[in-house]
């Protein structure tokens, strides 16, 4: 899989409520929650977009950009619909988004390669990570070619 046709989206459009605060804020050690994923992903991909309703502190990278999301309560998939709104408005070249929660501060860049690696792009357009027989939803690949199957399921 070609990280070129990949744009990387954070979810941390959350509203943390069993956790009293943005969680993409606390800070873990020595860096905020949020930080642990980018420093993972940063050197991967050529652009990463932080979708977040407040905002927000993060690592520092002329990669990343930060948006809202389009409508507020849609949860995840409206971050990735956020994402890939943005992506078509901004006439990027994306065939995918790839999507990353931000409280996994114990995910390494491996885990990805091996899920890039067991995917073959034309069996479907959406894909998840998973571990130990455990899909884990925020993980995922999304071709942009939902975009507007997602606009009309959001918008019923």
């Amino acid at each position: 899989m070609d990280h070129n046709n990949i744009l990387a989206v954070v979810l941390a459009g959350g509203k943390s409520k069993r956790f009293g605060r943005d969680k993409s804020q606390v800070k873990l050690g020595d860096k905020m929650l949020i930080d642990y994923i980018l420093t993972e992903i940063v050197d991967l991909y050529k652009d990463i977009l932080i979708v977040a309703n407040d905002p927000i502190k993060f690592l520092d990278s002329n990669k990343i950009s930060l948006i809202s999301d389009i409508k507020k309560g849609l949860g995840p998939l409206g971050g990735v619909f956020s994402a890939m709104k943005w992506a078509k408005e901004n006439r990027k070249d994306y065939k995918w988004i790839s999507t990353f929660p931000i409280d996994t501060p114990f995910f390494k860049k491996e885990h990805l390669s091996k899920f890039y690696k067991e995917i073959n792009s034309d069996e479907s357009n959406l894909y998840f990570m998973k571990s130990k027989n455990t899909r884990h939803n925020i993980f995922g690949l999304w071709s942009l070619e939902l975009y507007e199957k997602l606009e009309v399921a959001l918008n019923k």
